[in-house]
């Protein structure tokens, strides 16, 4: 019995649900009893043989750790569909031709690998029929979508799989293509005949010389599809007409909208009226003014009366200046020659305005105030970079800063906040000496060290004491020199350069290989020799009583006679 639930009519398969558990490679999915009732289903069904295509959908549930592969047997397998694994309700769709008979049909899991895990997989609202129409035209989404062709209603519903079994042809009488009826006309055949647009099913209606050939009408171009005066004519209009040398144009008429109307025709009767003075326009330039007396005229001298330029005053003088070839006009334009900034020179420090150079309309002047600006600041270099500071644009208000001096357009740098340093070699100036002063170097804003001031370590002056490690060093007429430590201010005394007069009461003490020893003294660059460490070479000798009070490193020095023994 075939079975029914919403969305599958016609289904063929059994009206159960199936779960997959314990089976191996080929083992099929259906109970005997429910595979035999789809053989039989299928076997009574006229669309169930080899090569027709056919669908089935299911609803699928997996347990099991792996995807599991499931078909219909026959060939190299057909209607074939995998589950994925762990997954909850997976909607499946396949379709494919029929490849074994009915008694021979057989839905069997095709994976290598047996499945053991229990109720492992699930297969619900199983719907196996031919191809429907609907999923036909889901792989063939451009069929019947023609001017011949239409689809049939309710595809879901009807069964096949090519144009003739989902589609029907679209008759002339049902799609009533012949429209407008002014361009168109049935075929004899019309009741009989196929299709959607005009020339499958309509004779054209075109559009006769004769009809347009009138003062009025112009023949449209080209074959026109029509039969009316309106659609296969384009009107004559006043405008494009010249009126004889006795006529004018007749005034416009308006709308109730107040825009112009058309005015047709090609003839002075229907375009044109007697002329008179009230056709001439005086007022079109500022050369003529209406001459009230006038009346018949076709000419701006018949109607009107000249305004000459020698009563016009070209202001403001410094902006316009007389054109000596102008002769009538009321107006600057007319009478007048523009006095350009282009041509006017700016004083130092101020630059031509925007648009007196490069413009549509070149800006109008002859001075300072009317062609110039100050210069931008951001094109004006401060004078000197250690006492001034570039100023920002005022950008706060949108605005360029203009200027071109140090006051307008940078900031004055103060000695105040500057430190002196080396501090050895500049000393702070006071507070009086650095009011108003500007500057970011010490040499600008302190006062310099000099070695004249300076006295060397160790070195009494008052009285008359020298260091016995460093001399001053001494200026000369061209050069003095500058500091306020001795290493700027005095030469070192190395102990090197000092030798001791007593070479055998002192030994030099070792040097220092990064920082030479200092000094002059041997207290300074010599370490004591005691005769206490001395041993006699004379053996008849022996080391004076006070030998660790005396210097010395030989016999004369260290030693005397030996006492002889009672």
């Amino acid at each position: 019995m075939v079975a029914r639930f919403s969305g599958c009519p016609e289904n063929q398969f059994p009206d159960i649900n199936v779960t997959v558990q314990g089976i191996g490679f080929h083992d099929d999915v259906l109970p005997a009893a429910e595979l035999l009732k789809l053989q039989e289903q299928l076997a009574g069904h006229p669309d169930w043989s080899i090569g027709k295509p056919w669908v089935l959908s299911l609803t699928a549930e997996s347990r099991d750790v792996k995807d599991r592969e499931f078909g219909f047997a026959g060939g190299e397998g057909f209607l074939v569909f995998k589950v994925p694994k762990a997954s909850v309700g997976t909607e499946i769709v396949v379709s494919s031709r029929v490849e074994s008979l009915a008694e021979r049909a057989r839905l069997e899991y095709r994976g290598s690998d047996p499945i053991t895990v229990p109720q492992a997989v699930k297969l619900t609202k199983i719907c196996l029929r031919p191809m429907t129409c609907e999923h036909f035209f889901t792989k063939n989404p451009t069929m019947c979508k023609d001017d011949l062709w239409k689809r049939k209603l309710h595809p879901e519903s009807v069964t096949g799989h090519t144009r003739n079994s989902c589609c029907e042809k679209i008759r002339c009488a049902d799609a009533e293509p012949c429209a407008p009826a002014t361009k168109y006309e049935k075929r004899p055949d019309y009741s009989e005949v196929f299709g959607s647009k005009p020339d499958q099913c309509c004779l054209p209606k075109l559009c006769q010389s004769s009809i347009c050939n009138s003062s009025q009408w112009d023949a449209k171009p080209g074959n026109v599809l029509s039969s009316t005066k309106e659609e296969c004519c384009s009107p004559k209009d006043c405008d494009d007409y010249t009126c004889s040398g006795k006529f004018a144009k007749k005034q416009k008429r308006l709308d109730e909208e107040g825009r112009p109307m058309l005015q047709q025709g090609s003839t002075d009767e229907e375009c044109c009226e007697p002329m008179s003075c009230k056709h001439v326009k005086c007022d079109a330039t500022d050369q003529w003014v209406k001459n009230e007396s006038a009346t018949v005229g076709s000419s701006l001298e018949d109607c009107c009366t000249p305004l000459y330029c020698a009563k016009h005053s070209c202001e403001p003088s410094t902006q316009w200046e007389k054109d000596p070839k102008a002769v009538l006009g009321s107006s600057n334009p007319s009478c007048c020659k523009p006095k350009l900034c282009k041509d006017f020179t700016c004083e130092d420090g101020f630059a031509l305005r925007a648009g007196a150079v490069m413009n549509q309309k070149l800006l109008q002047g002859s001075t300072l105030e009317e062609c110039c600006e100050k210069k931008l600041c951001r094109n004006w270099k401060c004078s000197d970079p250690t006492k001034w500071v570039q100023k920002a644009d005022e950008t706060h208000r949108e605005l360029e800063r203009h200027g071109w001096s140090d006051e307008e357009c940078c900031t004055p740098i103060s000695c105040s906040s500057v430190d002196c340093v080396p501090e050895s070699l500049w000393s702070p100036k006071s507070a009086e000496e650095l009011e108003g002063v500007q500057g970011s170097t010490s040499a600008q804003c302190c006062n310099p060290r000099w070695c004249k001031d300076y006295t060397c370590t160790g070195d009494i002056p008052k009285m008359n004491i020298s260091s016995s490690k460093w001399f001053k060093k001494v200026d000369t007429n061209h050069f003095k020199f500058r500091g306020s430590t001795d290493e700027e201010c005095c030469h070192p005394k190395y102990c090197s350069e000092f030798f001791t007069a007593y070479p055998s009461k002192y030994e030099r003490k070792p040097e220092d290989q990064e920082k030479p020893r200092q000094g002059n003294t041997e207290a300074e660059c010599y370490n004591e020799l005691k005769c206490s460490d001395y041993c006699c070479v004379n053996d008849k000798l022996t080391l004076k009583e006070d030998a660790a009070e005396i210097l010395g490193s030989t016999d004369e020095e260290c030693c005397e006679a030996a006492k002889r023994q009672r």
